[in-house]
């Protein structure tokens, strides 16, 4: 489709976060994609903790980012984890929100959504705090991925998508999901 830009993915591109798996999924990639490939970190990504970001950002760059084109904003986030992110990543976010106010969109990506549309995870205080955050610099839509399955909506007055289907068997037993 050529009107399309580019591409993001909402992380865990790979399984344990070793530079093998990451030659081969970029090759892969490669071939099937005629577009720039943008990527956020998944918590597989970081060998689910065992070997950290270093190959990511070797491949990828920095964990969390933001670009404009045209009129429109997009936040790439570093959420791997049910307990959100740290006050630096926090800060970063809320300025560059602030930079953005004059967007006509605003997209924020990130890998675990702040919230489970299951009921598997309660959302903690700073997932609260984020989605203030959203809501208060009238972010267009939030992306997530994590959960193995698809779920949109409206969560706390922010609209969400969840698509997390790639990497597993999809969970649960509604067919929309």
């Amino acid at each position: 489709d050529k009107e399309i830009a580019f591409t993001i993915d909402a992380g865990d591109l790979v399984s344990d976060g070793r530079r093998g798996q990451y030659r081969r999924f970029l090759n892969q990639v490669q071939e099937a994609l005629t577009v720039p490939f943008l990527t956020a970190i998944g918590n597989h990504d970081l060998g689910n903790g065992r070997i950290g970001p270093g190959n990511y950002r070797e491949i990828f760059g920095p964990t969390y980012y933001a670009f404009q084109i045209g009129q429109s904003s997009f936040i790439v986030l570093d959420a791997t984890s049910e307990l959100g992110f740290d006050k630096v990543e926090r800060q970063w976010l809320e300025d560059e929100l602030h930079k953005t106010q004059g967007s006509k969109a605003r997209f924020v990506f990130i890998h675990v959504p702040p919230f489970d549309p299951r009921g598997t995870y309660p959302p903690e205080r700073n997932w609260k705090d984020l989605m203030d955050l959203l809501r208060r610099y009238n972010v267009t839509h939030l992306f997530t991925s994590h959960i193995h399955g698809y779920f949109s909506g409206i969560w706390e007055g922010g609209p969400y998508t969840i698509t997390g289907g790639a990497g597993a068997r999809l969970q649960g037993s509604d067919p929309q999901h």
